[in-house]
């Protein structure tokens, strides 16, 4: 928001990795200030609005430009950046998309290898099926997804309340 009042751009790009390894700009709303030091860590670069909007997803609502063209979908695995990736899972055998098993299973604190593996059980899981189940079961995933958004806005709105560890839901 502030972004636009400066003159900036709203929007955020960042190179990811697509299906069959192929780049692209990944694109979200921007929630960070550009400007940093080398003393600077994401948390305090995160702009009040920027919570707001990271914890709701709504940052990612511009991905559904990536989905029209054809370098997301709706579900699939999140598209992660080539520094992130792990070669050889199997992960970039489908089209990244917006959400996913991994964004329903309330797992943000977990390490790539974990979220790896949950989005090899999607990807295996979907392999067998045909187009109707898929559909089918694509659409439970995003009917879980707002659930799920609200479940990890609560926790993580409960934990700086109690001061709890970030990882004691798991």
């Amino acid at each position: 928001m502030l972004a636009v009042h400066r003159g900036q751009s709203p929007f955020f790009m960042q190179e990811r990795m697509g299906k069959d390894g192929k780049p692209f700009k990944i694109i979200k709303i921007k929630s960070m200030t550009d400007t940093f030091n080398e003393f600077s860590n994401v948390d305090e670069r995160v702009s009040k609005a920027g919570v707001f909007i990271r914890k709701t997803k709504l940052d990612e609502l511009p991905q559904l430009i990536n989905v029209l063209k054809g370098e997301m979908s709706i579900v699939g695995p999140r598209p992660l950046p080539r520094n992130e990736h792990i070669a050889g899972s199997g992960v970039l055998s489908v089209t990244p998309g917006m959400t996913g098993q991994y964004q329903i299973q309330n797992t943000n604190e977990i390490s790539v290898e974990d979220r790896s593996k949950i989005d090899m059980q999607y990807i295996q899981t979907i392999t067998p099926m045909n187009q109707v189940e898929r559909l089918q079961y694509d659409l439970s995933i995003i009917a879980k997804t707002p659930a799920s958004i609200i479940k990890n806005w609560k926790v993580s709105h409960y934990r700086k309340e109690t001061s709890l560890p970030r990882n004691y839901d798991q």
